[in-house]
């Protein structure tokens, strides 16, 4: 099944086939559905087949029905998401959806590199979200085999693949640090951060800001395993020096800002060119916004979210699963 938007009544036929799924749409769309073996999350921003578009009419459908040998659909609270690795298949992948300004959002975010075999199998999928114009909308997650929706668990389908099958996951980063960049520590580990270290001299990280002139458009990042991760800017407070941010910044890690990106959607559309097939794309809200990729046609579908996972909470990065034959 291709992977793309679909109409309510499509997607009522799809679940009458027992089809295991990912559905990703409006609340009004998602508490209408059946019964069935699917999990779902709240998003009205998609890049679909016909370009970038918002939309409340319509279900994306992520179909793992064909790749699967058996699936595992569990619901995950702040007590149990430890075990989102362990609860899973041998051979396999889980797709995770977390709803935004959650309890639960928040414990994964902190804690999700502790879990135990958190590495084992490929944890893919994405943070729930709504209109951006709708203040007062919680994100939600549904499990399909209840029809129960949540704004305080998450959701987790595990697949099993065949034997001669392994899944992977990828991201793609368009961002590299400056080149000679100074080194930022925090004393605390948090979403919400104050002081920090440059270069180990204490410092407001918002005076530091300012006076690099620094575009919060771009993120700070970090270097895990050779792995450049965003830390994305939410807000920042000139009246209590606070600064937001929609991933926690940890102690122990250096964290650099990041080069200014002249032409973003061009530069990010150059970057996805070499993704292989894909089975599950999502790709991040700012990603949306600062490409400006509203009504853009691009040659990939995608949720685009507002939280990535890729085995941790991830931001202003686009997250992909693929499926390998394994080597004899």
């Amino acid at each position: 099944m291709e992977r793309k938007l679909y109409t309510r009544e499509d997607v009522v036929n799809f679940i009458g086939m027992n089809r295991h799924m990912v559905l990703t749409g409006d609340e009004s769309l998602l508490s209408a559905l059946p019964v069935g073996n699917w999990i779902g999350g709240t998003i009205p921003y998609f890049m679909d087949v016909q370009g970038g578009i918002f939309t409340k009419d319509k279900i994306f459908v992520d179909d793992f029905t064909s790749l699967g040998i058996d699936f595992r659909i569990i619901e995950f609270d702040e007590q149990n998401i430890s075990g989102v690795a362990t609860s899973g298949f041998r051979n396999g992948f889980t797709i995770l959806l977390i709803p935004g300004e959650s309890g639960i959002l928040q414990e994964f975010a902190m804690n999700a590199d502790s879990y135990p075999g958190i590495f084992r199998n490929p944890i893919t999928g994405y943070v729930t979200g709504n209109d951006l114009n709708e203040t007062n909308a919680t994100p939600k997650v549904f499990n399909g085999t209840t029809a129960k929706c949540f704004s305080d668990k998450a959701i987790g389908i595990h697949v099993e693949l065949p034997a001669a099958k392994i899944a992977r996951v990828e991201i793609v980063n368009i961002f590299r640090p400056v080149e000679k960049a100074d080194i930022i520590t925090f004393p605390v580990s948090g979403f919400n951060q104050t002081k920090c270290f440059v270069n180990g001299e204490e410092r407001l990280l918002i005076e530091y800001l300012d006076g690099q002139k620094y575009d919060t458009q771009f993120p700070l990042i970090v270097n895990q395993a050779g792995a450049y991760i965003n830390k994305s800017f939410r807000m920042l407070n000139k009246e209590t020096k606070e600064v937001k941010f929609f991933a926690p910044l940890l102690t122990g890690e250096k964290y650099m800002l990041a080069q200014k990106v002249e032409d973003y959607g061009a530069r990010f559309e150059k970057e996805i060119g070499t993704i292989p097939q894909t089975e599950f794309v999502c790709n991040c809200i700012l990603n949306h916004l600062y490409g400006k990729f509203e009504g853009k046609k691009i040659n990939l579908n995608w949720k685009t979210t507002f939280g990535e996972v890729a085995y941790q909470l991830l931001n202003q990065t686009l997250v992909y699963l693929t499926i390998d034959e394994m080597e004899e």
